[in-house]
């Protein structure tokens, strides 16, 4: 099942809870990962965020929400460069690999509203403490999160995301 895009500023409407799983525009990997949304859907180099230094040290420095255990090197799937597909960050909230402030910062890639508003509602101090995150509950695309899949099975196809790609 694809994510469906109900726009072309799809930042506006994202309805899931978790942010930054990519994959490149190809058909091959619309094939092979439909439930991930491709990175290009989500660059805008018109985005004037005012406080993105702000942003970045909380994308970077919110509490570790999971780990894999697996060491994985993936690159960026727009320059390339070696990203670490082993952790993912987790606010109570939101949920997003570690990597993705380098799309941020690098790339512009454009967060989802949701998700900037309640950065902002924390005054962009992540929280010192935070419950593990509820993967099996977070809402996923089915085809990410069958009722079948457990909290380990979820990491596995998350990170699969991350090394199938080839440098650029």
């Amino acid at each position: 099942m694809e994510i469906p895009m109900k726009s072309n500023r799809p930042w506006e409407s994202w309805e899931f809870r978790w942010f930054g799983v990519f994959r490149r525009n190809t058909p091959f990997e619309a094939k092979r990962f439909p439930a991930v949304p491709p990175v290009t859907s989500f660059i805008d180099p018109m985005w004037s965020y005012p406080y993105r230094d702000r942003l970045l040290h909380y994308l970077s420095n919110a509490a570790i929400g999971a780990k894999v255990w697996r060491l994985v090197e993936a690159p960026c799937l727009v320059c390339g460069c070696s990203l670490d597909a082993t952790i993912f960050r987790w606010d109570g909230i939101w949920f997003w690999p570690d990597s993705l402030s380098h799309y941020v910062a690098t790339h512009d890639v454009r967060l989802p509203d949701e998700m900037v508003a309640s950065i902002e509602a924390r005054s962009f101090e992540p929280p010192v403490a935070v419950d593990p995150p509820p993967l099996d509950t977070l809402p996923w695309p089915p085809a990410l999160w069958p009722a079948s899949r457990t909290r380990s099975k979820l990491l596995q196809k998350i990170q699969e995301f991350f090394s199938f790609a080839a440098p650029v």
